[in-house]
């Protein structure tokens, strides 16, 4: 069956960047719920952090992969950096009351998935700005429509009613 027109232009609107940051954010949310169902009897800010951090990176890789929004990708950006910053925090400081705990599989894979989403939207920034700049540029117009210079279009530059026009006298 084929899809409509406007689901298929849609779906080639999302860049690669974009897609592969959406996985990433997918494959997150379920290295933090297999991390929530490895520990034995987690404390309870614990179970709480992780489901919400699981549920916040599945909302985020659905928002990325439907188009990547500026919320989206702020979103996935603070995101990743949370998670880097709680893996790390994590290593080095230990839970509250509790010693260092050493990295382990699954802490390695969030820091690697953490640091790759990073660098995708930094990617996707990239590529958005060269997009925007490399563009025809239009000429600057003032409210009556003149562009840039009228000498280009065959006027006479140093005219007095240029000179008028542009002090706005």
């Amino acid at each position: 069956m084929r899809q409509p027109s406007s689901v298929t232009t849609e779906a080639r609107r999302v860049s690669v960047p974009l897609r592969a940051a959406a996985v990433c954010a997918l494959a997150l949310a379920v290295v933090e719920v297999a991390t929530l169902a490895g520990q034995a009897a987690p404390p309870p800010y614990v179970t709480v952090l992780l489901g919400v951090a699981a549920t916040a990176s599945a909302g985020v890789g659905v928002a990325l992969a439907r188009g990547g929004c500026a919320v989206s990708r702020t979103a996935a950006g603070v995101l990743a950096a949370a998670v880097i910053g709680g893996v790390l925090l994590l290593v080095t400081v230990g839970r509250p009351g509790g010693r260092p705990v050493p990295f382990g599989p699954l802490s390695l894979l969030a820091l690697g998935l953490a640091g790759a989403l990073l660098a995708l939207l930094g990617s996707e920034a990239v590529r958005r700005r060269r997009n925007t700049t490399t563009g025809a540029k239009r000429a600057e117009t003032d409210n009556l429509g003149h562009g840039d210079s009228r000498a280009a279009r065959g006027g006479r530059p140093g005219h007095r009613a240029d000179a008028r026009h542009r002090t706005g006298a």
